[in-house]
């Protein structure tokens, strides 16, 4: 339906157009008639309508100048010119001022009909282009954002993806000068449930100084901020730092959170980005500062929290039966920890692989039984259970504790499923079955699953997958070795379904579990 104006300031000249519209065009929505152009203007800026017949010629405020009038308000309605052949130039200047067609007086009926005809058919015109610029626009929104989202998943992988990097750049027609990577913390660990509101925020005010891609994960809000050419790496620290306190203050104003950020250096390349991130990471958690801009010589290397060393020396105060003296280490080890700023997460991931390097170690060594598991799932489950650093630390020690007791014992005879543990631990990187592994000890599959029951309280899936897992997180912790080969080395011929058990065992991907490593 089409809104349709009258303006003339004679009122027959008003009805005799409107009965045509009513007789021609039921699905006209006919406005009150206005009589001069200030009455014009007044309705076509309060009713919107799409069509406007306009007389040329009215007292005190002409169409001509009226139609002058709604040119600067910009308003999206088709001005029809209403007049005589004796105002033929008025017309011209009426074409100028943006009518889209004019009719004559007196009216032709035939012809009026013609003009209405036309230029609705234009309003629907440009009505289907809008929308399909809408739609357009829509997709062009979208795909931008399944970009942004690659590129900072691949960042965040350590991969980053410079396909789609460039894509992006050629798509917001930037060139790139080098950027800078940020890694954001709440304060307050209860505040960390409300980052998707932050991002919010954040994004709203990074439209106004820079382009950039942001990305919540575990906790943390991640940024790859891309300035302007005003920015290099000569000024990039104070530019950063200014930004990042006016978004502390919005953040503090509209949420009631205190964030701090850990800044990477400037990257000219983005295939450094990974670079990027790894920095800007230990630098949020180094201090608990505002903003913190990671320099090399001043940071301490998050990584030695368990260092080979100290590996080492648990190892030969288990081999000396001196629990005493590990005891003293992790008293050390906790103040450490509880001087430094390191999350809740970050501890339980290194503390998990301290104990598999442990045990590995004593493993290897045949300090320990070899019957003795470890099973990362349920470490992996009392550490989740902690509600703190230090409860994480002493969970930690209490399975050192278990390590003691399993030290290699003299056995005159092992059991049935002592055996088939063996065999599977042996195998794992094969294509095992029950049936195999019962053969191999001398007992039926059937007696063999009843005795794993009993005597372990799991399966021989559960088992057999278990032993793989903490398998693949060893594997997965030596850099020379490539995410998709860890599959079929602990004996998955499917990547699919590997992928899919590692998840769902370990509650990561084998990509976010690297970069806890990693970091």
């Amino acid at each position: 339906m089409y809104r349709v104006l009258i303006a003339d300031d004679e009122p027959i000249e008003c009805q005799g157009l409107e009965m045509m519209l009513k007789n021609y065009f039921g699905e006209m929505d006919i406005l009150p008639s206005v009589y001069n152009g200030v009455d014009l203007i007044k309705s076509v800026t309060e009713n919107k309508p799409d069509i406007a017949i306009v007389d040329i010629n009215m007292p005190g405020l002409s169409g001509l100048e009226a139609l002058e009038i709604l040119k600067m308000k910009e308003l999206p309605v088709k001005m029809i010119i209403n007049t005589a052949y004796s105002d033929f130039e008025l017309v011209q200047q009426a074409i100028v001022l943006g009518a889209c067609d004019y009719i004559l007086k007196p009216t032709d009926q035939e012809k009026f009909c013609q003009t209405i005809k036309r230029v609705c058919e234009m309003i629907d015109q440009e009505k289907a282009k809008d929308q399909k610029t809408k739609v357009s626009t829509q997709i062009i929104h979208e795909m931008k954002e399944i970009l942004e989202e690659e590129i900072m998943s691949s960042i965040l992988l350590g991969t980053p993806n410079e396909k789609s990097f460039s894509i992006y750049l050629k798509e917001e027609k930037l060139s790139y000068r080098g950027s800078i990577f940020i890694t954001a913390a709440t304060v307050e660990r209860r505040d960390s449930a409300r980052l998707e509101k932050v991002e919010q925020i954040v994004r709203e005010e990074l439209k106004k100084f820079c382009r950039f891609q942001t990305r919540v994960y575990k906790n943390l809000l991640y940024l790859h901020l891309i300035p302007g050419v005003q920015v290099k790496e000569e000024n990039y620290k104070e530019w950063t730092d200014n930004l990042l306190k006016m978004l502390r203050k919005e953040i503090v104003e509209k949420e009631a959170i205190e964030m701090r950020f850990g800044v990477s250096s400037w990257k000219y390349e983005f295939e450094k980005m990974r670079e990027a991130f790894t920095e800007s990471r230990i630098a949020v958690q180094q201090s608990t500062k505002q903003v913190l801009f990671y320099e090399k010589d001043n940071m301490i290397d998050r990584r030695e929290i368990f260092t080979e060393n100290f590996v080492e020396k648990v190892v030969g105060f288990f081999k000396t039966d001196n629990m005493h003296e590990i005891e003293n280490e992790w008293k050390e080890k906790k103040e450490q920890i509880q001087r430094e700023y390191w999350s809740r997460e970050y501890v339980q991931m290194k503390a998990i692989a301290f104990l598999m390097d442990v045990y590995k170690k004593l493993h290897d060594e045949h300090e320990l039984d070899v019957f003795c598991q470890f099973s990362y799932y349920e470490v992996l489950k009392k550490m989740q259970e902690c509600e703190n650093k230090d409860q994480i630390m002493e969970q930690t020690l209490e399975q050192l504790g278990q390590f003691r007791k399993k030290m290699q014992k003299d056995r005159k005879q092992n059991s049935y499923e002592e055996r088939a543990v063996l065999y599977m631990e042996q195998n794992y990187m094969n294509d095992i079955s029950l049936d195999e592994v019962a053969e191999n000890v001398g007992i039926s599959s059937f007696y063999l699953s009843r005795l794993l029951k009993q005597k372990k309280n799991t399966t021989f899936v559960e088992m057999l997958t278990d032993i793989r897992i903490r398998e693949a997180i060893l594997m997965l912790r030596q850099k020379e070795v490539r995410l998709r080969d860890i599959g079929t080395r602990v004996g998955y011929l499917n990547p699919t379904y590997f992928y899919k058990v590692f998840k769902k065992n370990t509650g990561m991907t084998l990509g976010e579990m690297k970069e806890y490593f990693e970091s």
